[in-house]
Order: C-alpha cells, then sequence, then structure tokens
C-alpha cells in the first residue's frame, strides 16, 4: 500500500463491524464528519470499482476510496440507512404484487444504468440481502464483489462467483456472464418477494411468474433482451387491462366472482336505503349517488383507468404515504356523493 494511501485511510476511524467477518466496517471521517462504510474483499475486478468511483451510478452507494493493499481490496463507500430486502421479507412477510412491482422496476432501472456503462457493468450477485431498501423506500444495489465488465467474445466463467438459486446457469461454467446473467437473478428476486421460495421450489403465479419464467430461462437467449423489457412487461402486464373494474383484471375465475358478488351488493345495499327526503325521487336521487360513490372509491383504490398515475399519487416513494393520499381520494368521492344530492335538493326546495 502506498504512503499517499495509508494517509487517505488514516482519516477513516472505526466505529463498528456491520458483519460477522468482520471485513464491513462502520467508520467515521474525521475530516468530513461523516460516517462511511469500509470494505475488505479478497475476490474483485479492481477495474470496475475504479470505473464506479469516477463514475457513480445512481442506485449504488458512491465509492470513495479504491485502495489495493497485496491481494485484497480496500473501498469506502457510502453508508445507506435502511433495511435489507432480506430482512424485511424475514420481518414483515411477503410482499404483495404491487410492493414487488416497486422493488423491481427500481431495481430494474439501477441495473439498467450499470448495463449502459462503457463497457456494460454486469452485478452477479444480485440477491435479497445485496438490496438495501432505504426509510423512504428507496432501492440501494449494494455489494459489487463479483462485479465484471461484461465483454463480447469472452470465454464461459471457469469459477462460480455469485451465490447458489440467484446464479443464471452460465455462472457454472456453460457460458460466459453478461447482462442476461443479471436479468436471471431479477426474475429470482422477484419469486422470493412473492413466494419466499426460489422458482424452481414454488413459482409465483398469474403474469408475475410468467415474467419471472422469461426471465429464469435456462438458454440466456429465451430470456428478456434488456432489463428495461422486464419494466415493460411488468408496466403492461402486472395490472392487465386497466380499463377492465377491479376484480376483472387477473382473468382469474375465483377474483371474478367475488369481484361479481361484491359490486352486486353494493347496489343491493345503496337501492335499500331510506332517505330523508321531500319526495321519492330524491329518494332514489340520494341512493343512486350514494351508489355511484361507493363504487367510484371502489375503481379508484383499484386503480381503474390508471387514476392513480394520472392524479399523481403513484409517484409516491413513500408507501404509508401513497396509502394516505389514496384515502383521502376516496374520502373526497364519498363527501361529494353525499353533497351534491344535497345541493340539488336544496336548489329544487
Amino acid at each position: 500500500m502506498l504512503l499517499e494511501d495509508e494517509l487517505r485511510l488514516s482519516y477513516y476511524q472505526d466505529i463498528a463491524p456491520l458483519s460477522e467477518s468482520g471485513k464491513v466496517r462502520l467508520v467515521f471521517n474525521t475530516a468530513t464528519k461523516k460516517i462511511y462504510v469500509k470494505k475488505e474483499a479478497a475476490v474483485f475486478n479492481l477495474n470496475v470499482f475504479l470505473y464506479l468511483k469516477d463514475h457513480p451510478v445512481s442506485g449504488v452507494p458512491q465509492i470513495f476510496e479504491v485502495v489495493c493493499d497485496d491481494d485484497k481490496l480496500i473501498t469506502v463507500e457510502e453508508y445507506i440507512s435502511g433495511t435489507t430486502l432480506e430482512d424485511l421479507i424475514k420481518t414483515r412477510g411477503l410482499l404483495n404484487e404491487e410492493q414487488t412491482k416497486n422493488f423491481t422496476l427500481q431495481l430494474a432501472e439501477t441495473v439498467q444504468r450499470l448495463h449502459n456503462c462503457s463497457p456494460a457493468i454486469v452485478h452477479r450477485d444480485i440477491k435479497p440481502s445485496n438490496i438495501m431498501i432505504t426509510d423512504d423506500g428507496i432501492l440501494k444495489l449494494l455489494d459489487f464483489n463479483a462485479a465484471k465488465y461484461a465483454e463480447s467474445g469472452a470465454g464461459r466463467d471457469t469459477v462460480l462467483i455469485g451465490t447458489e438459486g440467484y446464479a443464471a446457469p452460465e455462472q457454472y461454467g456453460f457460458a460466459p456472464s453478461n447482462e442476461k446473467t443479471d436479468i436471471y437473478a431479477i426474475g429470482v428476486v422477484m419469486n422470493v418477494c412473492l413466494t419466499g421460495e426460489l422458482p424452481a421450489q414454488k413459482k409465483a403465479p398469474g403474469r408475475p411468474g410468467q415474467i419471472i419464467d422469461r426471465c429464469t430461462r435456462m438458454n440466456p437467449d429465451e430470456r428478456y433482451s434488456s432489463v428495461s423489457e422486464i419494466s415493460a412487461a411488468l408496466n403492461r402486464n402486472n395490472s392487465g387491462n386497466p380499463w377492465l373494474p377491479p376484480g376483472f383484471r387477473s382473468g382469474r375465475p375465483p377474483r371474478i366472482i367475488a369481484a361479481s358478488a361484491g359490486y352486486a351488493a353494493i347496489i343491493l345495499f345503496s337501492l335499500s336505503l331510506d332517505f330523508e327526503t321531500s319526495g321519492s325521487f330524491y329518494t332514489w336521487l340520494y341512493r343512486i349517488f350514494f351508489m355511484a360513490s361507493l363504487l367510484c372509491v371502489v375503481f379508484t383504490a383499484g386503480n381503474f383507468g390508471g387514476i392513480l398515475a394520472k392524479t399523481g399519487i403513484k409517484k409516491i416513494k413513500n408507501p404509508l404515504l401513497r396509502a394516505l393520499a389514496v384515502f383521502a381520494l376516496c374520502v373526497l368521492i364519498l363527501a361529494l356523493g353525499f353533497f351534491i344530492p344535497i345541493v340539488i335538493e336544496g336548489m329544487a326546495v
């Protein structure tokens, strides 16, 4: 290690270990007065780390120091506060389709940026424990020890670098790793989010399962050609036809039957209500507006016609704030359903 490197690293004071091995540690920089993460790696591609240091990628912790010391690499990276996707699933349970879609879209955007680098960077170890979710729901992709450049004409992988279950078949020596290697891992991560199992053990049902199946094909040529195609498939297929009523988009008979029963119950309940009005006409007016407002609430919560995107609610990253925004919109619809017939009757009287 050069004296200059030792001097730079001397500014980072050790705080606490972040891994059992002690090779990932929390450190404090006495000059910047900020907290960072210091890592040691025995397996690495130096050029990848140097590239990421000089060309920061959004969605990846920024690298501030890259130092080679004999046969190990020492890096100092941005500290990301949050919970790994692995721990999130363990503590909160499986994710629903909407949560899985949200995280997968963020992951796909980050991986696509890596693949757009020159040359393209393949992560090769995408898994829930290497995915950090910040407190405001932003996804960060960690741990680039297995990363490499995707080089055309490169020979097949000779050493497995990755994690069993998430590593694509080519990482076992069948072919060279490339961008489609990461596509395979993204599919596995999606499946684990939805089922808690690897695709070989239990495949997610429905349209997400179809996307996962395409991602995890044994033959790389049969997978999506780029990560952006995964995003397009999620946005196109995960919600079905947005103009179909909620409950009918999945095409699954049990959901369609349950939705039909629910709509029938809303209609029958609304039309059976009694209101103190000045005549039967206004009683029916109140009933119809009440029924319409209830149906509008269901359609709004079910994102009919993509209304959540059109109102800007879809762009809210924080799940709690997004849910509160949907709730507020539904309350407004119900209020209008009560207020409009009152105004009509009042004007007539």
